[in-house]
């Protein structure tokens, strides 16, 4: 009986302390913190600077391709002038045949350049507008800040048990 008066006595004191306590004040809820990122992805820059130096190169090899074409079509029109005058010269009697023949050979083999060249400058132009579609998405991921963690609406990532 003892014990239990003494252990009522102690809960009494104890009670009494409690009351007589301030109620704390309640404090306003700091706003969470935000973390500033520079940029999110630090390979971000690296990835930025080798598209844009991508893109430089495939319009300096346009630019050849270019110049490929307007050779090729430089040849073209020039064979076709020697064409047009050998068959003028055989219709009137004084060309031969056999040249003919090959000048025309010639021609027809220097449109073929002129198709090839013109369908290799599309190509560079497609792998351009490319490069410069991925540029400019790696420009928008740099500059896009990161997704926070454990604001309102998103779930916290699980932990990992640590008893598996």
């Amino acid at each position: 009986m003892r014990r239990v008066l003494f252990a009522l006595a102690g809960f009494a004191v104890c009670a009494a302390a409690t009351a007589q306590d301030p109620k704390p004040v309640p404090q306003p809820e700091p706003a969470p913190k935000v973390v500033a990122q520079p940029n999110p992805n630090p390979f971000a820059r690296t990835r930025v600077a080798a598209l844009e130096e991508e893109v430089e190169v495939l319009e300096a090899h346009r630019d050849v391709k270019k110049a490929y074409l307007k050779a090729a079509e430089v040849t073209a029109k020039a064979t076709a002038k020697l064409y047009e005058l050998l068959k003028s010269q055989n219709a009137a009697g004084t060309g031969a045949g056999r040249e003919l023949n090959e000048i025309e050979l010639s021609y027809e083999s220097a449109r073929a350049q002129v198709e090839i060249r013109a369908a290799e400058l599309k190509e560079v132009e497609v792998k351009i507008k490319h490069a410069k579609k991925r540029l400019e998405e790696a420009k928008a991921s740099a500059a896009r800040p990161a997704p926070e963690r454990g604001g309102r609406g998103e779930p916290e990532p699980k932990k990992a048990d640590p008893n598996p």
